[in-house]
């Protein structure tokens, strides 16, 4: 049975995000949202997917005009602590939106380096102050993808 990391190990006192960093990252993700007209929600039941299905699912619901929903267990993906529980989810949302924006049309099987793209929208979208919370989200974010890659080589 998977964990709620994903199998990723993580360290016996994950890091916290204060107020002022938790806010940043609900920034980012609104102004993200508003930038891009995507509107999202998280489901009260749905099954944990992986990141490519969940990027088509939000490609899709972009095009189609219909709310984005990302699954509950979202929210504790990259394993770090918030001041906010909710955080969580708009950083998942983030991740989500990297992954599809890092494919490439050429070749869609294969995603680009989603964490580079995450950690460019979040820079630029926190205000200066919160910057020091970035190596330990994009820590997390090496991690995550570091197991999704590892899960998917397992994979038959």
């Amino acid at each position: 049975m998977r964990r709620a990391t994903g199998g990723i190990r993580l360290p016996r006192h994950p890091r916290r995000l204060d107020h002022a960093e938790c806010l940043a990252v609900v920034s980012a993700a609104t102004a993200l949202s508003a930038a891009t007209g995507l509107r999202w929600a998280v489901a009260k039941e749905m099954p944990d997917r992986g990141l490519p299905d969940l990027s088509e699912g939000l490609a899709r619901a972009r095009r189609e005009g219909q709310v984005f929903l990302l699954p509950p267990g979202s929210r504790s993906w990259l394993g770090l602590r918030y001041a906010h529980a909710d955080t969580g989810y708009p950083l998942a949302l983030m991740v989500v939106w990297s992954y599809g924006a890092s494919r490439t049309p050429a070749d869609r099987a294969r995603p680009g380096d989603y964490v580079e793209v995450a950690m460019w929208h979040l820079r630029l979208l926190s205000p200066p102050h919160t910057h020091r919370m970035l190596e330990h989200v994009e820590a997390a974010l090496v991690r995550h993808r570091s197991a999704a890659r590892t899960a998917a080589d397992e994979s038959p």
